[in-house]
């Protein structure tokens, strides 16, 4: 979009604004390196780290381990990520001139023999527990009596989701 609204100079915007004026502060430039995550996730036999790599020199990663997806005010990476115990990593690499990079998630699970396939949903916890927006909450409409019509599991609602598939051997096949 343009910015300042009529002139000729050129900006990346987060939200678009189609025939109304730009609200919201554009950036020079968009970052498009995904980052990468060593290992990469799925089963993992115990405790280990988790590096990650792809920002610039004057980029930075931060990232999330509640499957939320991160922004400036989550954990700016340092070092390895001690991993304990199944958990997501989301992460982005941030820059103050562009717009954040897309989002990278890996789930790792640990401590689990099976021979199934697994499938890991990732979202940030408002969407599924927040009062207001939770799919899995009453909500504020919510009727006292079974069956809680108008509850917020009874909405139409979407919700952004990502999502892994891991095959019975623990690789991942979907990403």
């Amino acid at each position: 979009g343009r910015g300042p609204e009529g002139s000729s100079t050129w900006y990346y915007y987060d939200h678009p604004t189609p025939g109304t004026a730009n609200t919201s502060q554009g950036k020079a430039h968009l970052l498009t390196i995904p980052v990468t995550m060593s290992p990469p996730g799925g089963i993992h036999p115990g405790v280990f780290t988790v590096t990650l790599a792809g920002a610039g020199e004057n980029d930075s990663i931060y990232y999330t381990t509640d499957g939320s997806v991160p922004d400036g005010s989550d954990a700016l990476y340092t070092g390895p990520i001690y991993i304990a115990g199944s958990q997501v990593i989301r992460a982005r690499v941030m820059a103050d001139s562009a717009l954040p990079g897309p989002v990278a998630s890996h789930t790792y699970i640990t401590g689990i023999d099976h021979d199934v396939p697994v499938i890991c949903l990732s979202t940030d916890p408002d969407n599924l527990w927040d009062f207001e927006t939770g799919i899995f909450a009453y909500g504020p409409h919510a009727q006292a009596d079974f069956p809680f019509f108008n509850a917020n599991f009874w909405m139409d609602w979407e919700r952004p989701v990502h999502v892994e598939f891991f095959d019975n051997e623990g690789v991942r096949q979907i990403d």
